[in-house]
Protein backbone atom coordinates (compact mmCIF):
# COMPACT_ATOMS: atom_id res chain seq x y z
CA UNK A 1 0.00 0.00 0.00
CA UNK A 2 0.82 3.68 -0.14
CA UNK A 3 0.19 5.70 2.95
CA UNK A 4 0.43 9.39 3.46
CA UNK A 5 0.84 10.59 7.50
CA UNK A 6 -0.70 13.60 8.10
CA UNK A 7 0.20 15.36 11.80
CA UNK A 8 2.06 17.85 13.95
CA UNK A 9 3.52 15.05 16.07
CA UNK A 10 6.13 14.14 13.47
CA UNK A 11 10.36 14.35 13.72
CA UNK A 12 10.77 17.65 11.36
CA UNK A 13 14.45 16.80 10.77
CA UNK A 14 17.14 13.63 10.51
CA UNK A 15 18.38 14.87 14.03
CA UNK A 16 15.17 16.24 15.97
CA UNK A 17 15.52 16.43 19.73
CA UNK A 18 12.62 18.20 20.54
CA UNK A 19 9.62 16.21 19.07
CA UNK A 20 7.65 12.86 20.00
CA UNK A 21 8.25 9.82 17.65
CA UNK A 22 5.51 7.56 18.36
CA UNK A 23 3.69 7.98 15.18
CA UNK A 24 7.34 7.48 13.28
CA UNK A 25 7.71 4.53 15.28
CA UNK A 26 4.67 2.98 13.70
CA UNK A 27 5.49 4.54 10.02
CA UNK A 28 8.74 3.18 10.23
CA UNK A 29 7.61 0.31 10.89
CA UNK A 30 5.04 -0.01 7.65
CA UNK A 31 7.78 1.10 5.39
CA UNK A 32 9.48 -1.97 5.68
CA UNK A 33 6.76 -3.16 3.48
CA UNK A 34 4.88 0.13 2.06
CA UNK A 35 5.51 3.06 0.67
CA UNK A 36 5.36 6.27 3.02
CA UNK A 37 5.95 9.46 3.07
CA UNK A 38 5.06 11.65 6.04
CA UNK A 39 3.99 15.40 6.27
CA UNK A 40 5.19 16.35 9.37
CA UNK A 41 2.54 19.50 9.44
CA UNK A 42 2.73 23.36 11.33
CA UNK A 43 -0.01 25.15 12.35
CA UNK A 44 1.67 28.78 13.53
CA UNK A 45 -0.67 31.42 13.89
CA UNK A 46 0.62 34.78 11.78
CA UNK A 47 2.64 36.26 14.98
CA UNK A 48 4.57 32.77 15.34
CA UNK A 49 5.12 32.14 11.11
CA UNK A 50 8.64 34.58 11.80
CA UNK A 51 9.90 32.44 14.55
CA UNK A 52 9.12 28.95 12.27
CA UNK A 53 11.13 30.33 9.00
CA UNK A 54 14.43 30.65 11.47
CA UNK A 55 14.35 27.25 12.43
CA UNK A 56 14.99 26.42 8.41
CA UNK A 57 13.46 23.46 8.72
CA UNK A 58 14.19 20.78 5.39
CA UNK A 59 11.29 20.61 2.96
CA UNK A 60 12.22 17.26 2.44
CA UNK A 61 14.06 14.56 4.06
CA UNK A 62 14.09 10.79 4.61
CA UNK A 63 14.00 9.16 8.05
CA UNK A 64 14.25 5.22 8.86
CA UNK A 65 12.90 5.07 5.02
CA UNK A 66 9.85 7.27 5.39
CA UNK A 67 10.28 9.98 3.07
CA UNK A 68 9.57 13.36 5.24
CA UNK A 69 7.98 16.77 4.30
CA UNK A 70 7.70 19.80 6.15
CA UNK A 71 4.20 21.56 5.62
CA UNK A 72 2.74 24.82 7.02
CA UNK A 73 -0.42 25.88 7.51
CA UNK A 74 -1.38 28.85 9.14
CA UNK A 75 -3.92 30.01 11.34
CA UNK A 76 -5.68 33.19 11.00
CA UNK A 77 -8.18 34.81 13.74
CA UNK A 78 -12.30 33.57 13.76
CA UNK A 79 -10.91 29.92 12.76
CA UNK A 80 -9.30 30.76 9.76
CA UNK A 81 -6.88 28.34 8.20
CA UNK A 82 -4.65 28.71 4.95
CA UNK A 83 -3.41 25.10 4.18
CA UNK A 84 -0.65 23.90 2.30
CA UNK A 85 -1.52 23.14 -1.51
CA UNK A 86 -0.39 19.54 -2.94
CA UNK A 87 -0.58 18.34 -6.57
CA UNK A 88 -3.49 15.99 -7.83
CA UNK A 89 -0.96 13.79 -8.88
CA UNK A 90 0.93 13.56 -5.88
CA UNK A 91 -2.54 12.79 -3.68
CA UNK A 92 -3.58 10.64 -6.02
CA UNK A 93 -0.72 8.22 -5.72
CA UNK A 94 -1.73 7.36 -2.47
CA UNK A 95 -3.75 4.49 -1.13
CA UNK A 96 -4.88 5.91 2.50
CA UNK A 97 -4.31 9.56 3.98
CA UNK A 98 -4.03 9.03 7.70
CA UNK A 99 -4.08 12.07 9.94
CA UNK A 100 -3.72 12.48 13.53
CA UNK A 101 -4.29 15.45 15.38
CA UNK A 102 -6.96 17.91 14.65
CA UNK A 103 -4.59 19.94 12.21
CA UNK A 104 -3.10 16.69 10.57
CA UNK A 105 -7.17 15.10 10.64
CA UNK A 106 -8.65 18.46 9.60
CA UNK A 107 -6.02 18.24 5.73
CA UNK A 108 -6.15 14.91 5.31
CA UNK A 109 -9.92 15.00 5.74
CA UNK A 110 -10.10 18.24 3.09
CA UNK A 111 -8.13 15.95 0.60
CA UNK A 112 -9.71 13.32 1.44
CA UNK A 113 -12.93 14.93 0.20
CA UNK A 114 -11.26 16.81 -2.93
CA UNK A 115 -9.48 13.75 -4.60
CA UNK A 116 -11.95 11.12 -2.96
CA UNK A 117 -9.38 9.03 -1.15
CA UNK A 118 -9.95 6.54 1.72
CA UNK A 119 -9.57 8.86 4.76
CA UNK A 120 -8.26 6.98 8.44
CA UNK A 121 -8.52 9.51 11.76
CA UNK A 122 -5.96 9.04 14.74
CA UNK A 123 -7.66 10.42 17.68
CA UNK A 124 -5.42 11.97 20.63
CA UNK A 125 -6.66 13.31 23.97
CA UNK A 126 -6.24 16.78 22.35
CA UNK A 127 -8.96 15.60 19.96
CA UNK A 128 -11.19 14.40 23.24
CA UNK A 129 -11.17 18.16 24.51
CA UNK A 130 -11.74 19.53 20.99
CA UNK A 131 -14.65 17.30 19.81
CA UNK A 132 -16.80 17.79 22.90
CA UNK A 133 -17.59 14.06 23.20
CA UNK A 134 -16.45 14.86 26.91
CA UNK A 135 -19.30 16.64 27.75
CA UNK A 136 -21.18 13.94 25.68
CA UNK A 137 -21.77 16.01 22.16
CA UNK A 138 -20.13 16.41 19.45
CA UNK A 139 -19.04 19.11 17.38
CA UNK A 140 -19.90 19.61 13.57
CA UNK A 141 -16.54 19.32 12.42
CA UNK A 142 -15.50 16.40 13.92
CA UNK A 143 -18.58 14.63 12.97
CA UNK A 144 -17.87 15.42 9.52
CA UNK A 145 -14.53 14.05 9.80
CA UNK A 146 -15.54 10.90 11.45
CA UNK A 147 -18.53 10.45 9.16
CA UNK A 148 -16.23 10.46 6.25
CA UNK A 149 -13.38 8.33 7.56
CA UNK A 150 -13.34 4.57 6.81
CA UNK A 151 -12.05 3.67 10.14
CA UNK A 152 -10.93 5.42 13.48
CA UNK A 153 -7.73 5.08 15.57
CA UNK A 154 -7.76 5.82 19.34
CA UNK A 155 -4.33 6.59 21.32
CA UNK A 156 -5.88 4.45 23.94
CA UNK A 157 -8.33 2.13 25.26
CA UNK A 158 -9.72 5.17 27.42
CA UNK A 159 -10.46 7.31 24.08
CA UNK A 160 -12.00 4.54 22.40
CA UNK A 161 -14.15 3.71 25.01
CA UNK A 162 -15.39 7.12 25.54
CA UNK A 163 -15.85 7.87 21.90
CA UNK A 164 -17.65 4.95 21.10
CA UNK A 165 -20.13 5.72 23.85
CA UNK A 166 -20.66 9.27 22.12
CA UNK A 167 -20.98 7.56 19.05
CA UNK A 168 -22.09 4.00 18.98
CA UNK A 169 -22.00 3.81 14.77
CA UNK A 170 -18.31 3.91 15.08
CA UNK A 171 -18.10 1.25 17.29
CA UNK A 172 -17.34 -1.41 14.18
CA UNK A 173 -15.17 0.74 12.56
CA UNK A 174 -12.91 1.48 15.15
CA UNK A 175 -9.32 -0.05 16.58
CA UNK A 176 -6.82 1.00 19.45
CA UNK A 177 -3.14 2.72 18.45
CA UNK A 178 -1.44 2.94 21.62
CA UNK A 179 2.09 3.46 22.05
CA UNK A 180 4.76 0.79 22.06
CA UNK A 181 7.55 -0.01 23.92
CA UNK A 182 10.93 -0.80 22.38
CA UNK A 183 12.62 -3.69 22.74
CA UNK A 184 15.29 -2.69 24.94
CA UNK A 185 12.78 -2.91 27.76
CA UNK A 186 12.13 -6.36 27.23
CA UNK A 187 15.50 -7.44 27.61
CA UNK A 188 17.66 -8.99 30.62
CA UNK A 189 14.81 -8.20 32.71
CA UNK A 190 15.44 -8.82 36.33
CA UNK A 191 14.30 -11.48 38.87
CA UNK A 192 11.49 -10.30 41.35
CA UNK A 193 11.19 -10.44 45.27
CA UNK A 194 8.49 -8.74 46.69
CA UNK A 195 9.70 -8.89 50.08
CA UNK A 196 8.53 -5.93 51.91
CA UNK A 197 8.38 -7.34 55.34
CA UNK A 198 12.29 -7.14 55.53
CA UNK A 199 13.26 -4.60 53.12
CA UNK A 200 12.14 -0.79 52.32
CA UNK A 201 9.39 -0.56 49.28
CA UNK A 202 11.37 0.92 46.15
CA UNK A 203 9.45 3.36 44.66
CA UNK A 204 9.71 5.28 41.69
CA UNK A 205 7.82 8.22 39.28
CA UNK A 206 9.48 9.32 35.87
CA UNK A 207 7.66 12.14 34.58
CA UNK A 208 7.75 15.53 33.99
CA UNK A 209 7.33 17.57 37.04
CA UNK A 210 4.22 19.59 36.28
CA UNK A 211 0.76 19.85 37.69
CA UNK A 212 -1.16 17.31 36.13
CA UNK A 213 1.25 14.48 36.87
CA UNK A 214 -0.24 14.91 40.56
CA UNK A 215 3.46 14.03 42.06
CA UNK A 216 2.25 16.02 44.82
CA UNK A 217 -0.74 13.71 45.96
CA UNK A 218 1.76 10.73 45.62
CA UNK A 219 4.19 12.70 48.22
CA UNK A 220 0.77 13.05 50.45
CA UNK A 221 -0.19 9.12 50.15
CA UNK A 222 3.09 8.13 51.47
CA UNK A 223 2.68 9.27 55.04
CA UNK A 224 0.28 6.18 55.08
CA UNK A 225 2.69 3.58 54.40
CA UNK A 226 2.85 0.98 56.84
CA UNK A 227 5.88 -0.57 55.76
CA UNK A 228 9.49 1.35 55.62
CA UNK A 229 9.82 2.86 51.68
CA UNK A 230 12.13 4.94 49.61
CA UNK A 231 10.55 7.30 46.54
CA UNK A 232 12.80 8.46 43.93
CA UNK A 233 11.64 10.97 41.43
CA UNK A 234 12.93 10.98 38.14
CA UNK A 235 12.16 14.61 35.72
CA UNK A 236 12.69 17.71 35.58
CA UNK A 237 9.79 20.78 35.64
CA UNK A 238 8.02 23.91 37.40
CA UNK A 239 7.29 22.15 39.74
CA UNK A 240 10.06 20.81 41.49
CA UNK A 241 10.28 23.54 44.23
CA UNK A 242 6.83 23.04 45.67
CA UNK A 243 7.20 19.21 45.48
CA UNK A 244 10.35 19.87 47.56
CA UNK A 245 8.73 22.00 50.00
CA UNK A 246 5.86 19.82 49.86
CA UNK A 247 7.93 16.95 51.31
CA UNK A 248 9.36 18.95 53.93
CA UNK A 249 6.11 19.80 55.64
CA UNK A 250 5.23 16.20 55.65
CA UNK A 251 8.58 15.56 57.36
CA UNK A 252 9.56 12.55 54.83
CA UNK A 253 12.09 14.60 52.64
CA UNK A 254 15.16 12.22 53.86
CA UNK A 255 13.12 9.17 52.23
CA UNK A 256 12.35 11.19 48.78
CA UNK A 257 15.16 11.31 46.17
CA UNK A 258 14.85 13.84 43.43
CA UNK A 259 16.90 12.41 40.42
CA UNK A 260 16.29 15.13 37.84
CA UNK A 261 16.30 14.00 34.09
CA UNK A 262 17.93 10.53 33.18
CA UNK A 263 18.52 9.86 30.03
CA UNK A 264 17.08 5.64 29.35
CA UNK A 265 19.99 3.62 30.19
CA UNK A 266 19.54 5.20 33.98
CA UNK A 267 15.43 5.09 33.46
CA UNK A 268 16.01 1.33 32.92
CA UNK A 269 18.17 0.97 36.19
CA UNK A 270 16.03 2.60 38.01
CA UNK A 271 13.03 0.62 36.96
CA UNK A 272 14.64 -2.80 37.79
CA UNK A 273 16.13 -1.58 40.93
CA UNK A 274 12.26 -0.47 42.09
CA UNK A 275 9.02 -2.63 43.61
CA UNK A 276 6.19 0.08 42.53
CA UNK A 277 5.97 2.20 39.54
CA UNK A 278 3.12 5.15 40.53
CA UNK A 279 1.76 7.83 38.36
CA UNK A 280 -1.35 9.26 38.89
CA UNK A 281 -1.37 11.46 36.36
CA UNK A 282 -4.33 13.34 34.71
CA UNK A 283 -5.25 13.94 30.92
CA UNK A 284 -2.86 11.28 29.76
CA UNK A 285 -3.35 9.97 26.02
CA UNK A 286 -1.27 7.11 27.08
CA UNK A 287 1.92 7.32 29.08
CA UNK A 288 4.84 4.97 27.39
CA UNK A 289 6.33 4.78 30.36
CA UNK A 290 3.87 2.61 32.24
CA UNK A 291 4.61 -0.55 29.43
CA UNK A 292 8.27 0.68 29.93
CA UNK A 293 7.98 -0.28 33.96
CA UNK A 294 5.82 -2.98 33.36
CA UNK A 295 8.13 -4.77 30.65
CA UNK A 296 10.92 -4.57 33.42
CA UNK A 297 8.36 -6.16 36.02
CA UNK A 298 7.83 -3.28 38.22
CA UNK A 299 3.95 -3.21 40.09
CA UNK A 300 2.75 -0.37 37.85
CA UNK A 301 -0.05 1.87 39.83
CA UNK A 302 -2.03 4.05 36.82
CA UNK A 303 -5.07 6.39 36.93
CA UNK A 304 -8.44 5.17 36.40
CA UNK A 305 -10.08 5.71 33.40
CA UNK A 306 -7.28 7.31 31.95
CA UNK A 307 -4.70 6.39 29.07
CA UNK A 308 -3.39 3.21 29.98
CA UNK A 309 -6.34 1.74 31.72
CA UNK A 310 -7.57 -0.97 29.85
CA UNK A 311 -4.02 -2.02 29.51
CA UNK A 312 -3.44 -2.01 32.73
CA UNK A 313 -6.43 -4.54 34.76
CA UNK A 314 -6.50 -4.13 38.30
CA UNK A 315 -4.83 -6.39 40.45
CA UNK A 316 -4.18 -8.36 37.25
CA UNK A 317 -1.22 -6.98 36.00
CA UNK A 318 -1.07 -3.43 37.60
CA UNK A 319 -3.51 -1.77 39.68
CA UNK A 320 -5.45 1.25 38.96
CA UNK A 321 -7.10 3.97 41.19
CA UNK A 322 -8.62 7.58 41.64
CA UNK A 323 -6.42 10.60 41.39
CA UNK A 324 -6.48 11.32 45.22
CA UNK A 325 -4.07 10.66 48.01
CA UNK A 326 -6.68 8.63 49.86
CA UNK A 327 -6.87 6.17 46.91
CA UNK A 328 -3.53 6.05 46.39
CA UNK A 329 -2.69 4.94 50.44
CA UNK A 330 -5.26 2.51 49.87
CA UNK A 331 -3.57 0.99 46.76
CA UNK A 332 -0.23 1.09 48.46
CA UNK A 333 -1.32 -0.65 51.33
CA UNK A 334 -2.83 -3.12 49.32
CA UNK A 335 0.06 -4.30 47.87
CA UNK A 336 1.76 -4.57 51.41
CA UNK A 337 -0.54 -6.63 52.52
CA UNK A 338 -0.12 -9.20 49.85
CA UNK A 339 2.28 -12.06 49.19
CA UNK A 340 5.62 -12.38 47.38
CA UNK A 341 3.47 -15.16 45.26
CA UNK A 342 0.62 -13.18 44.59
CA UNK A 343 3.45 -9.90 43.65
CA UNK A 344 5.11 -12.19 41.31
CA UNK A 345 2.09 -13.15 39.11
CA UNK A 346 0.83 -9.61 38.87
CA UNK A 347 4.73 -8.99 37.84
CA UNK A 348 5.02 -11.74 35.49
CA UNK A 349 1.73 -10.85 33.76
CA UNK A 350 2.88 -7.06 33.34
CA UNK A 351 5.79 -8.48 31.54
CA UNK A 352 3.51 -10.60 29.31
CA UNK A 353 1.40 -7.70 28.41
CA UNK A 354 4.49 -5.41 27.84
CA UNK A 355 5.61 -8.11 24.59
CA UNK A 356 2.11 -7.55 23.16
CA UNK A 357 2.85 -3.54 23.04
CA UNK A 358 6.12 -3.64 20.56
CA UNK A 359 5.80 -1.67 17.61
CA UNK A 360 6.60 -4.30 15.35
CA UNK A 361 3.50 -5.79 16.87
CA UNK A 362 1.44 -2.88 17.07
CA UNK A 363 2.31 -1.60 13.47
CA UNK A 364 1.45 -4.87 11.99
CA UNK A 365 -2.16 -4.23 14.16
CA UNK A 366 -2.74 -1.03 12.55
CA UNK A 367 -1.69 -2.07 9.03
CA UNK A 368 -3.81 -4.84 9.14
CA UNK A 369 -6.57 -3.00 10.33
CA UNK A 370 -6.53 -0.40 6.68
CA UNK A 371 -6.13 -4.08 4.70
CA UNK A 372 -8.94 -5.63 6.41
CA UNK A 373 -10.58 -1.63 5.77
CA UNK A 374 -10.13 -1.42 2.06
CA UNK A 375 -11.29 -4.76 1.36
Amino acid sequence: MKLLLITNLYPCKEDDQDSTFALHYYARQWAKDHQVHAIALHAPNVLELAELKERELPLNFVLDGVQVSNRTMIRLPLGLNIYPSFEKEFIEQFDILIGHMPVGAALAYRLSVKYQKSFIQGIHYTDFKRSKVREGSLTKKYEKMISQSIAVGFRSYFLQRKFVEAIPKIRDKSFPIPGGVDAIWLESIPERRFDFQNSPINILTVASLIERKNIDKVICSLKSIKQDWVYRIAGVGPEKDKLSSLADENDIRSRIKFEGFLPNSEVLDRMDRSDIFVMISERETFGLVYLEAMARGCLVIATLNEGVDGIIKDGENGFLCDPDVDALAKVFNKIIEMTNDQLTEVSNRAMETAKKYTYPVLAKSYINHLEGTIK
